[in-house]
């Protein structure tokens, strides 16, 4: 018979009892408070080096961050313009501004709006009215030239602004028109020969408020036509204009419009405070009496 010592079990083998010792050795370790206090001091350990690597790892990506942010972006500048719109306006005044900023043009084009590859940017960037710019970076833009281009432009995705033409006349891609080109007539007296020149004082006017002509007509009131123009809009004093409803892409014009015209059921501006002008014009009542 084999006994252990330590606890004074029998055993038939020897081969039992160093079974039994090494259990009980085992038993001892995990009871033992020294090998507790390694095993808290390795999982400490370990837990220690996971948080550093971790806050290294953050620090490292900060770092790589706000290098990155002071490297100036680079990028293409291109320019879609529209196919036939010589009177379009034109986007000289944004890219200027773009190229006045903290950025590097690495490549700068100009193409027309019939061109495949203009085809394929105006469906990628889902633009709507021409001419377009489009700046797109090679990299994500820093936050404080987002805040600069925000303001004026159409953010697509960290990587690219988009610049449409807002202001008349412009391209327009959902109606395949010309947006702001306005048709006018000037409605002449020549029967008053001190009445004041409506072109010379109406047109400068007229273009002060951006308007782009498509057409320009001279009207004398006691024509056919001019006698027609001031049946269908009780015209009561000349000379005077009409605008068509071209007019109406211009808001200023229109918030203006309300005071010194009407705005016709066909849409047709019609200029009818001529006094406002403070010129000498005739009342056209006055004279058919």
């Amino acid at each position: 018979m084999f006994s252990c010592h330590k606890c004074a079990k029998k055993f038939t083998t020897e081969h039992g009892l160093t079974i039994h010792l090494q259990h009980c050795n085992d038993l001892l370790k995990e009871n033992n408070p020294i090998c507790k206090s390694k095993k808290k001091y390795f999982i400490f350990l370990l837990s220690a080096i996971v948080c550093i690597l971790l806050i290294n790892t953050v620090a490292i990506f900060k770092i790589n961050e706000k290098l990155e942010g002071l490297v100036p972006p680079k990028g293409k500048l291109i320019l879609i313009k529209p196919t036939n719109c010589p009177q379009c306006q034109d986007l000289e005044a944004i890219k200027k501004t773009i190229q006045s900023q903290d950025l590097e043009i690495i490549k700068e084009s100009e193409i027309i709006s019939s061109d495949n590859k203009s085809q394929e940017l105006i469906k990628k960037f889902e633009i709507k009215k021409l001419p377009a710019l489009i700046f797109e970076s090679e990299r994500k833009i820093k936050t404080s030239l987002r805040q600069v281009f925000e303001k004026d432009s159409r953010v697509v995705g960290k990587t690219a602004f988009i610049w449409e033409q807002n202001l008349p006349p412009y391209f327009d891609l959902t109606t395949k028109k010309v947006t702001g080109l306005v048709d006018v007539v000037f409605l002449t007296n020549k029967n008053c020969s001190d009445c004041y020149d409506v072109v010379k004082t109406q047109k400068p006017i007229l273009e002060s408020f951006g308007i782009k002509f498509a057409s320009e007509k001279m009207i004398d009131v006691a024509s056919p036509e001019g006698q027609n123009l001031i049946k269908k809009y009780s015209i009561k004093a000349a000379p005077t204009i009409i605008l068509s409803k071209e007019a109406s892409a211009y808001p200023q014009l229109t918030q203006v419009w309300q005071q010194i015209g009407t705005i016709e059921p066909d849409g047709n501006f019609v200029f009818r405070k001529i006094e406002v002008l403070q010129v000498k014009y005739e009342n056209l009542e006055e004279v058919s009496k």
